[in-house]
């Protein structure tokens, strides 16, 4: 059987969201599986829900808590759409303290308890959201320091499971009954909780100080392997988990563990809508990749840097990188005081919109598509997968002249 893998990089303007969907060729009922990561602001839930009702989700993923990758996830679900009915949540876990208690009972038994802190309401609404599907990380602690009592022996008395359960774990699969399918695509989690994966099978926790914020720090990180073509995705996760710190391996290093041209990884998801926080030099270099995808807007909701910053632009610039794909949608009034991207190798797949800096339009969406014949090019060839992005008028799955085709 042959396989087809699209990746799907979908314009939600100010935010991330990433469809995944790995499709069996060639047969009469084809299989197929889907992942979707991060879903953009509340408001972009009608622009992704366009795109995944085209297949049933089998998987949803919510890196970290930010609003503008957890919120159109939480709009998704309260649609009530039988698209969402058995999909499968991941997600860091429980980020609020977590108690347990022993208590003893009359008979001399000792019953274990725990009760977790009321913790910010935009994570609870997301919570409560979920309502009777299944989250298969809701007993995850995104952080031993969130344990106010007891040890891992009491943890696992009260079916709680360490910060790093999920790493090293396939999603793609993960609830399929029988064997995976030869050559089909797999989705591993190589980073989740600020704990990143070893090459021995360990994961090592990588901080980059006691004093950092560690909510972007946490979020989960992803490979896409379909047979030579991998694909890299992290959330907004920062250079102290892609690079290493302190002699502990990173990401890049779990990747690519040589730095050569036989471990590259052949195309990325930019972190973080490129914050100068992540993607360092040293990264771009090491995994080696052909094309970088960006997810960002053009307002300045990132604090009073628009994103993806100059110096990461200039990263991709000095790189191997061919393209780099940006979702935006710019518009003529930001466009005055927006980075000059020093740059002949960003491509913009979003059009101009109108001064008040809205989407009227679904342009924007990037598609990366693999064919089970380019999966298995050597990494030496000219060419591996093609990209499809929008910038007309026309609905994302419309193929017309307005849009272009890469093969990179």
């Amino acid at each position: 059987m042959a396989w087809q893998l699209k990746i799907h990089h979908i314009d939600v303007g100010r935010g991330d969201s990433t469809l995944i969907v790995a499709r069996e060729v060639g047969v009469a009922e084809p299989k197929v599986r889907s992942v979707l990561v991060d879903g953009g602001l509340l408001d972009a839930t009608q622009d992704v829900h366009n795109i995944t009702q085209c297949n049933k989700l089998d998987v949803m993923v919510a890196t970290h808590y930010d609003e503008d990758h957890l919120n159109g996830l939480r709009g998704l679900l309260l649609l009530g759409d039988d698209h969402y009915l058995n999909t499968r949540i991941y997600d860091q876990g429980i980020p609020n303290t977590v108690r347990i208690t022993k208590k003893r009972t009359a008979e001399g038994d000792v019953k274990y308890l725990k009760s977790i802190a009321a913790g910010d309401s935009g994570y609870k609404l997301y919570e409560d959201s979920i309502y009777n599907r299944l989250r298969v990380t809701e007993n995850v602690v995104s952080s031993l320091d969130l344990i106010a009592t007891g040890n891992q022996e009491d943890m696992e008395m009260v079916g709680l499971q360490q910060p790093d359960w999920l790493v090293g774990k396939d999603i793609l699969w993960d609830g399929v009954d029988g064997v995976i399918p030869d050559g089909a695509p797999r989705m591993t989690c190589i980073a989740a909780n600020q704990y990143v994966l070893q090459s021995d099978g360990t994961t090592a926790r990588l901080q980059s100080g006691v004093l950092t914020d560690s909510a972007n720090e946490k979020s989960l990180a992803f490979v896409v392997q379909f047979n030579n073509f991998r694909y890299y995705l992290g959330g907004d996760i920062e250079s102290a988990q892609e690079d290493g710190k302190d002699n502990t391996p990173g990401i890049m290093q779990y990747l690519n563990p040589q730095g050569n041209a036989e471990g590259r990884v052949l195309a990325f998801k930019v972190s973080h809508h490129g914050s100068a926080k992540s993607t360092s030099q040293q990264f771009v270099n090491r995994l080696k990749p052909a094309v970088a995808f960006i997810s960002t807007g053009c307002d300045k909701k990132y604090g009073d840097e628009y994103l993806p910053s100059q110096r990461v632009i200039d990263t991709l610039q000095n790189s191997d990188v061919r393209l780099c794909f940006l979702t935006e949608d710019r518009n003529t009034e930001s466009w005055r005081d927006y980075a000059q991207y020093n740059s002949n190798k960003v491509v913009v797949g979003g059009k101009w919109s109108g001064p008040d800096n809205t989407r009227h339009e679904p342009a924007g969406d990037i598609v990366l598509t693999v064919s089970e014949e380019e999966s298995k090019r050597p990494l030496t060839a000219a060419t591996h997968f093609r990209v499809i992005f929008y910038y007309s008028s026309q609905h994302p799955w419309v193929v017309d002249e307005g849009n272009k085709h890469v093969e990179l």
